[in-house]
């Protein structure tokens, strides 16, 4: 009778009947979040269980008129994609920034994990003389370590008696340490990148922007890049003119995608935006976000390919990517 002596919305007290029905529903409100509790662990485990997969599981069957391979060098080498494959310390700073700090430096060699993103995140279209290459990478989302933060983690880790007096505390201080450098190195890398990045089209919601290396003669093949949000990020090579390009972008599931992401983001997938311009002017073609994207082109039944398909060769493939700045010779190392 204690507990059923609460106060009112008014001050007054709350008759044993009144009491015992604020039980109910307080009962009732838990319910439901353990529910929902339940719900989110079940969808979690589910997404979870989809990234076990290779990522190029999710990308497009080939569309009608084109065929889809696997990665092989004879397909890549048109595409400019082996040029980073001996660079074994790329491969790992590439890695780096999509897994664990530390259990990339403990993984495979840098071979081995180009090895497994070759058959795992790669997978090549073709369509008469057009090849196009696209690649899905995942990454957690990570903790940003503001420059404030990292000082005091370093003049933390820098005091014996701290780690001494809090071991457990001292191992988070110091994985803080490491993010905050990883962090730093990949800020100076972006700092001075000589590739420019301007807009291409935007595809059912995804906004893909076109790389131009600034530091290389011009080179026929059309690279580009989109961040679906904190989690998925799509990287294009092609050989291929842009409604080419643009065609086979949109037989790509956004929504099975965006899906795979811990925060599934608004605008994205068949309700999304499509803008198929690079221009300012082109803006006011933009659809309503309720419209469908447009229909591809569409070309005529597919048969079956015998053969790798024959591509354009890009012009000055296997030579060096060096440039002349005054009496010195820089040499570019980039990522695809």
């Amino acid at each position: 009778m204690v507990q059923s002596k609460n106060l009112s919305e008014d001050g007054g007290m709350l008759s044993a009947p009144t009491y015992i029905g604020t039980v109910s529903d307080r009962f009732g409100s838990v319910r439901q979040e353990v529910t929902d509790a339940r719900e989110t662990r079940s969808t979690e485990t589910a997404r979870l269980e989809k990234l076990r997969a290779p990522l190029n599981t999710y990308l497009p069957a080939a569309p009608a008129g084109w065929a889809r391979f696997s990665w092989t060098d004879e397909l890549a080498t048109p595409l400019e994609l082996l040029k980073q494959q001996d660079d074994i310390a790329g491969a790992l700073l590439e890695e780096m920034q999509h897994t664990n700090v530390q259990m990339a430096m403990l993984g495979q060699s840098g071979k081995d994990l180009r090895a497994r993103q070759q058959q795992e995140e790669y997978q090549f279209y073709s369509k008469a003389e057009a090849l196009i290459s696209i690649r899905v990478r995942y990454a957690e989302p990570r903790e940003v370590v503001s420059q404030t933060e990292f000082e005091a983690a370093l003049e933390d880790a820098a005091d014996p008696a701290k780690a001494l007096s809090n071991p457990i505390a001292a191992q988070r201080n110091m994985a803080k340490v490491q993010e905050g450098a990883m962090q730093m190195a990949m800020r100076n890398m972006a700092g001075v990148s000589m590739v420019e990045w301007t807009p291409f089209a935007r595809v059912q919601g995804v906004t893909f922007a076109q790389g131009v290396n600034i530091a290389e003669d011009p080179s026929p093949v059309v690279r580009l890049k989109a961040d679906l949000g904190a989690g998925i990020t799509l990287k294009v090579r092609a050989l291929a003119d842009k409604q080419t390009i643009v065609e086979l972008l949109q037989a790509i599931d956004y929504d099975t995608l965006n899906a795979l992401q811990p925060v599934q983001m608004a605008g994205i997938g068949k309700g999304g935006v499509t803008l198929i311009a690079a221009d300012e002017t082109a803006k006011q073609a933009v659809q309503p976000a309720t419209a469908q994207a447009p229909k591809p082109v569409v070309a005529e039944e597919p048969t079956e390919v015998a053969e790798k398909p024959k591509v354009r060769r890009a012009a000055g493939f296997g030579g060096s990517s060096c440039t002349m700045v005054g009496q010195m010779k820089r040499c570019r190392i980039g990522t695809d």
